[in-house]
């Protein structure tokens, strides 16, 4: 380990990590005179920004909508500015709760309908799973009802290493496309392939209500799966009382690895799960216990955070809030091998302070080990609740969910409830590369960067030599050599293609791309994976 961190401090200026609040650079409201409710937010690969929810608005920058809720996608450019919109649905209700760009730059969009007119057929009964296939543009490329006769409710979808989907939320269905519910609400985890067709389903749960909220690939091409459990029956054990974080490992086929519960005798309800750069994971939402695996509360409910080994184990757990409501909704690792999350607070004491009023978007920074960073209050004197929060390929974070205000932080509004978007300024500087003072021509790019799974890596040389580019993980790893052999002077460029890398454990997180030539380097670039 001495070895590694000798390595990094020679290989890179390091900058003093400045633990201040950030700045809101830009904030935007979008919606109409109605409901509009933004659920999922992301960078796309161009820099700008794909927004998910639902309206029930007919004005303003809604156009389009079917009846009562639609889903509504909207396109932001770099500067909170709408691009494009579409509302999808029908004559009923229709909700979108997440959306992820795909391989192809188009989307996928985990969304709920009760509809079976308009943009939406094969409608089973009460509201449906509804996954959504945009291309680039917002054009809806195919659509899939997915589900039962009963209540089947989607909450969050990604693309699978093999182009196909994966979604997960919960059923009170047994029939139609659902089979193996234990009884009340089920997880319901559904694969499909690169056209919406189900590969396999999975009913996990016992006799209570047992409801996911959140899904991801894992680098073993398995799933991790995150929400509460009521049950102590079934596939679920060791309940510590009422609901409890309830986190599910699956296979490749969906099969169950581990399960376990987390939290205490009180309400525990994780909303967020991701894999970390250390193979583990992180789990936020809320939790009103102080006992139990919860060690400490300030009081009603808290953002809970615990962090996972590979088996499930718990390797930290913290509370954060005050004295009010704190409810965690989103948590997602940062380049720095931190956490950010995202949620809603009313309190103002304890960790949490500046709140405008009411709720807030309660927005905090830890670092690798769960300290609090930091942490800002960001609304108006109304209800205002953070939904999704991710760091931005510049450093900063953009921030969405729902407002009901027209003061504090918001400087205009539609009416009654819209789409708050929120773009935070970073926090820290970046690392800074050192170029090996004197190795003047000597660079190294990248792009796309931030990347899914592959990126290329273009150098330039003065003059001739013999070239060793290799990429290290954050921690100074060895994670390949992508060449190795003697370049004439001139540019070149080289493909990382991730997804090749059986034999190397390449996960979400930052990589440094190192430039040696004749034994010394001479330029450092960095890449973030995303995938």
């Amino acid at each position: 380990m001495r070895k590694t961190w000798s390595f990094l401090i020679l290989l890179l200026f390091i900058s003093t990590t400045i633990l201040a609040q950030p700045q809101l650079e830009w904030e935007q409201s979008l919606g109409g005179t109605s409901a509009d409710v933004a659920k999922c937010i992301q960078q796309t690969s161009d820099g700008d920004y794909i927004v998910a929810g639902y309206s029930n608005s007919f004005n303003g920058d809604v156009v389009g909508n079917h009846g009562l809720y639609d889903c509504w996608i909207a396109g932001l450019d770099e500067s909170g500015d709408l691009s494009w919109q579409n509302s999808l649905g029908g004559s009923n209700t229709d909700k979108a709760e997440f959306i992820k760009q795909t391989y192809d730059k188009g989307y996928i969009i985990a969304g709920n309908t009760q509809s079976n007119d308009g943009d939406v057929s094969g409608h089973h009964g009460d509201y449906d799973f509804w996954a959504v296939k945009l291309d680039s543009t917002g054009t809806m490329d195919w659509q899939k009802c997915l589900g039962g006769t009963e209540w089947d409710y989607a909450y969050a979808c990604e693309q699978t290493i093999d182009s196909g989907y994966i979604m997960a939320g919960h059923t009170f269905s047994n029939d139609g496309d659902v089979s193996g519910n234990h009884g009340s609400y089920d997880y319901w985890v559904v694969k499909m392939n690169a056209d919406g067709d189900i590969e396999w389903q999975n009913c996990l749960g016992g006799g209570s209500s047992d409801e996911a909220y959140s899904i991801q690939q894992t680098s073993d091409d398995g799933f991790i799966v995150a929400g509460y459990s009521m049950s102590d029956d079934g596939v679920v054990s060791g309940n510590n009382g009422m609901a409890d974080y309830w986190v599910v490992k699956l296979d490749a086929a969906g099969d169950l690895q581990w399960q376990k519960c987390l939290g205490g005798t009180s309400y525990d309800e994780a909303a967020s799960v991701r894999q970390t750069s250390d193979e583990g994971y992180i789990v936020t939402g809320f939790s009103s216990s102080e006992d139990g695996d919860v060690s400490d509360n300030y009081g009603y409910d808290d953002y809970w955070v615990v962090k996972l080994n590979n088996s499930g184990e718990i390797t930290w757990q913290q509370n954060y809030g005050g004295s009010d409501e704190d409810y965690g909704r989103c948590i997602r690792q940062t380049t720095d091998g931190g956490y950010v999350m995202t949620g809603r607070s009313r309190s103002n004491d304890g960790d949490v302070t500046g709140n405008h009023g009411n709720y807030d978007y309660w927005v905090v920074k830890l670092n690798s080990s769960g300290s609090l960073s930091w942490q800002d209050s960001f609304g108006g004197s109304a209800h205002d609740w953070g939904h999704s929060v991710r760091q931005t390929s510049g450093e900063g974070y953009i921030v969405a969910g729902e407002s009901q205000s027209a003061d504090g932080d918001i400087t205009d509004s539609w009416a009654y409830k819209d789409y708050w978007i929120a773009k935070l300024s970073p926090t820290t500087t970046d690392i800074s590369f050192s170029k090996n003072r004197g190795a003047k021509g000597y660079t190294i790019t990248s792009s796309p960067n931030p990347f899914y799974s592959q990126t290329d890596i273009v150098f330039t040389l003065p003059q001739s030599g013999a070239v060793e580019l290799t990429v290290y993980d954050i921690n100074g790893r060895s994670v390949k050599t992508l060449t190795k052999q003697k370049y004439q002077s001139g540019q070149h460029k080289l493909n990382w293609n991730t997804r090749n890398d059986a034999g190397h454990k390449v996960t979400r997180g930052i990589y440094f791309y190192q430039l040696r030539v004749n034994g010394q380097i001479k330029a450092v670039q960095k890449g973030i994976l995303i995938k």
